[in-house]
C-alpha cells in the first residue's frame, strides 16, 4: 500500500496483550507548511478498554513532540456524543459545523471541526491530565 510508505501520514497500531491488533489511529499533514496535523481517523476494536484514549495521547504526542505541529485537528460526526465527548476531555474545542457535508445511507451529516493547540497541549501535558499511554507504531 503506497499510504504506509507516504512521509505526509503516520500510521499508530495498539495491540492487546496477545499481541493481536486492538485499534489504530491515522495523522495526515505531517509535512505542512502551516504546522497543522489532521487526525484523521481513530479506530477501536472494543470500546471502553481504553485503547482510544492511548491512541489520542499518542497520535497527540506525535504530532506535537516528534512533528512540530502548531495545531491538531479533527472532525466527528455531530450525532458522535461519545467521541465528541471524549475529544472534549482531552482538550480539543469546537471551532464549528461543517453542515451537511458528508452524504451517506441517503441523507447528509453534518460533522464538528474541533482541534488542540500546541499550547493547550503543553499546558494539559503539565499538569498531568493528559495521561501517557502505551501503543505500538
Amino acid at each position: 500500500m503506497r499510504m504506509l510508505a507516504d512521509a505526509d501520514a503516520l500510521y499508530i497500531v495498539a495491540e492487546d496483550r496477545s499481541g493481536e491488533v486492538a485499534g489504530f489511529a491515522i495523522l495526515r499533514g505531517l509535512l505542512s507548511e502551516h504546522k497543522q496535523v489532521e487526525l484523521k481517523r481513530i479506530v477501536v476494536r472494543t470500546p471502553n478498554q481504553g485503547v482510544g484514549k492511548q491512541l489520542l495521547t499518542e497520535a497527540a504526542d506525535r504530532a506535537f513532540r516528534e512533528h512540530s505541529a502548531h495545531r491538531l485537528f479533527l472532525d466527528v460526526f455531530v450525532t458522535n456524543d461519545r467521541a465528541r465527548h471524549v475529544y472534549e476531555n482531552f482538550g480539543f474545542r469546537k471551532e464549528g459545523i461543517m453542515r451537511d457535508v458528508i452524504y451517506r445511507d441517503g441523507a447528509y451529516h453534518s460533522l464538528v471541526l474541533m482541534s488542540l493547540l500546541e499550547t493547550e497541549y503543553q499546558c494539559c501535558n503539565k499538569a498531568g491530565s493528559v495521561k501517557q499511554g502505551g501503543t505500538n507504531a
